[in-house]
Formats: C-alpha cells, sequence, structure tokens
C-alpha cells in the first residue's frame, strides 16, 4: 500500500510536452496498463485509439479548444482518444441479458 500512496503522491498533470516522438513501447505499455481496469461484467465497453500523425492530431487540438479544455493537448506528440465501445464484451449468458444496458455508465 505503502508503493500505492507513494505513486498518488508523486501524480501530476503534465500541462507542457517534448516535441520527441514517444516510443511505441512505452504507449503500448500505457494501453496494457488501461486494459487492466475494471468494468461491469469485465464488459471492458471502451476502445483506444492512438493518435500520432500530426494532422490528426492537430484536428483533435482544434475540437479541444473549441469546447475549451486542454488547450495544452495541440503540444502532445501522442493521443490516446478513449470512446465507448459499440457493443460490451459480453459472455454469452450474459449477453440476452445485457443487450440494452450501456455498461460503460457502470
Amino acid at each position: 500500500m505503502t508503493d500505492f500512496m507513494q505513486l498518488a503522491q508523486q501524480r501530476y498533470s503534465c500541462r507542457k510536452y517534448s516535441d520527441r516522438p514517444v516510443d511505441p513501447a512505452l504507449v503500448e505499455q500505457c494501453l496494457a496498463a488501461a486494459r487492466l481496469a475494471p468494468s461491469a461484467c469485465n464488459s471492458q465497453p471502451w476502445k483506444y485509439y492512438v493518435i500520432t500523425q500530426a494532422e490528426q492530431r492537430a484536428a483533435i487540438a482544434a475540437g479541444m479548444k473549441e469546447l475549451k479544455c486542454n488547450p495544452f493537448t495541440a503540444q502532445a506528440p501522442v493521443i490516446i482518444a478513449v470512446t465507448e465501445a459499440e457493443e460490451p464484451n459480453l459472455m454469452p449468458s450474459l449477453k440476452e441479458q445485457g443487450q440494452s444496458r450501456r455498461f460503460s455508465y457502470f
């Protein structure tokens, strides 16, 4: 538990980014950690998109600016967008019961 507390105390929100490319292996590590996040019925109702192309990053940054949030997005060398999956990943036995439920809300 002390390791977690130490990690929590060292955490910060980055608002200034280097223009250096991010090692794809580090991006993969981040995605591997994110995939371990718990979800209702292990439905994992999300998709991850890794955006590295400058034109696409600029478009996302413009959208963020329009929403008046995260102005520092334009500097980020990689953006990982998390979206709701079209259909949750449910076991066949739960699929019929859960078809009308939005598991991303849980």
